[in-house]
């Protein structure tokens, strides 16, 4: 499972969420595998998916996927538009 129950949710609205978070993390995936010479970071998956994926999902779905040796974090870092650097992840 990908989707952190922190707001409690039961039955038909957990099982609705949990399938999303599931979606989110694949199209991420999915697009890390096509683009496997590249690296990431949240904020640019954010720009390539603006309407579907909101970064907070995206920032989990890595920390998911990386912690079940899918994708790797690098140790390359870019300047975000709010002046800190962050992390790449690619696959």
């Amino acid at each position: 499972m990908t989707y952190f129950n922190t707001t409690h949710a039961t039955d038909e609205t957990l099982r609705r969420y949990e399938e999303k978070a599931d979606s989110q993390s694949q199209i991420i995936f999915d697009y890390l595998r096509k683009n496997k010479e590249f690296g990431f970071t949240p904020e640019e998956l954010g720009a390539i998916f603006p309407a579907g994926i909101p970064i907070t999902s995206i920032r989990r779905a890595l920390t998911n996927l990386t912690n079940q040796g899918l994708i790797i974090k690098t140790v390359t870092k870019r300047k975000s538009k709010y002046g800190r650097f962050a992390h790449c992840w690619k696959f």
